[in-house]
């Protein structure tokens, strides 16, 4: 569903009954400067998403992306290793860092078998 579809059934009450929610979108545009477009595209979205989700203990499943760790080459979950080169890269890393400092059920908040899916509850 289109971001702007989802905001606007949300704010009406129109969106239909909702079993899980899998966030692929995003600007994922290395090379885009355009800092607010960004942020509202990838990190916003992500953060209303994720809000709604919790609100109603709706399964929500997040695509990060490699470029939260930038030139390291040390692809391990731990924040000496992130170090974004880019807006993409800092949107995804600041989408991750939101959803998973405001989960209200972190047991339920896993590692998939995937690199950077995660599956919160």
């Amino acid at each position: 569903m289109d971001k702007d579809d989802f905001r606007r059934r949300v704010a009406d009450g129109s969106l239909p009954a909702v079993r899980a929610v899998l966030q692929q979108g995003a600007c994922s545009d290395t090379t885009e400067r355009n800092g607010r477009y960004m942020m509202d595209n990838n990190y916003r979205v992500t953060l209303e998403l994720f809000e709604f989700c919790q609100a109603r203990r709706i399964p929500f499943l997040y695509a990060s992306s490699a470029a939260v760790y930038g030139g390291s080459s040390i692809y391990v979950e731990h924040p000496d290793n992130e170090g974004p080169l880019n807006v993409y890269g800092y949107s995804k890393l600041l989408s991750w860092g939101c959803a998973t400092s405001t989960s209200t059920d972190r047991t339920n908040s896993t590692r998939a078998a995937w690199p950077r899916w995660r599956f919160t509850t």
